[in-house]
């Protein structure tokens, strides 16, 4: 059985008072802010390890994670007349954890795959194996697979950890998917090559990993659909194992951001948050 609260519908918790409503995002904002602003600043810090260094995305994930956590750990000790919904933030290492990060590993693979077999299928990518020694390739997956954990679960502890888990009741859990998704895109325009079709997809992204918190209120899920999203995407159009192609049309490849910007990658990902808004409304009205 998944670790979770007793079940009922998350209403507001705070005053409905347009002031605690805006004390409430504004708190989430500032929390979001902070942490991103740190994470540019580590990251630029370590720009002499190169763009694409693994070195440098894992010591800054690492960094990072471990910032976030703390900060969640200690906000959470001092917020205590705060209402919040019963959204686990600190899992404990059981069995059912394990087991809903898997199906959230799982399931962000699949849903990357299937974009990838899209744009391969319309023409926006043509791949080729490049040769390399099992011995790098196994090293190189591994080193890909421990940063993408590091970054992946900093991302999520920023934007759908306490942050979320405050502005959840006090301005209601679509609302707060909502807007904490839409952020989540923006937050995206610093990376490199960033374009509209791109930040939209990625706060779609945003509104798929915030319902999946929502219907789990476990933070492992949506950990787990970012890794398996970001690492399979690693995997399968990395340059350190394949030479590609690209369509010159961003809508079969992407473009520069990524398969990610395509029409697949939007349409897939677009079906992806409405099961999962679909997902958390039965949870509701099972709930009520």
């Amino acid at each position: 059985m998944i670790e979770c609260p007793p079940p009922g519908p998350m209403r507001v918790g705070w005053s409905r008072s347009l002031r605690s409503r805006l004390k409430a995002f504004g708190l989430a904002l500032g929390f979001v802010a902070v942490s991103v602003a740190v994470r540019m600043v580590l990251w630029e810090s370590a720009s002499f390890l190169g763009e694409k260094s693994l070195v440098r995305n894992f010591l800054v994930g690492a960094v990072m994670l471990g910032l976030v956590v703390a900060a969640t750990v200690f906000v959470q000790r001092r917020s205590r007349a705060i209402e919040r919904p019963g959204l686990i933030l600190i899992p404990t290492a059981t069995f059912a954890t394990a087991r809903l990060a898997l199906i959230g590993l799982l399931a962000g693979s699949a849903i990357f795959a299937i974009v990838f077999a899209t744009v391969l299928a319309t023409g926006g990518l043509e791949i080729a194996w490049r040769p390399v020694e099992p011995l790098t390739f196994l090293g190189t997956l591994a080193a890909g697979l421990f940063a993408t954990i590091l970054n992946a679960a900093w991302e999520e502890y920023t934007f759908r950890g306490w942050a979320f888990s405050v502005c959840a009741k006090a301005i209601g859990p679509h609302a707060i998917a909502i807007g904490l998704g839409a952020a989540f895109g923006l937050a995206h325009l610093f990376n490199p090559h960033p374009t509209v079709a791109a930040i939209v997809s990625v706060a779609l992204a945003g509104f798929l990993l915030s319902y999946a918190m929502l219907v789990s209120r476990n933070i492992l899920l949506p950990i787990g659909l970012h890794v398996g999203w970001n690492f399979t995407q690693s995997l399968l159009t990395s340059p350190r194992f394949w030479e590609s192609t690209t369509s010159a049309d961003p809508w079969l490849s992407g473009g520069e951001w990524g398969l990610e910007a395509s029409l697949a990658g939007i349409i897939v990902t677009t079906l992806g948050a409405a099961i999962a808004f679909a997902a958390f409304l039965r949870f509701e009205r099972r709930s009520v």
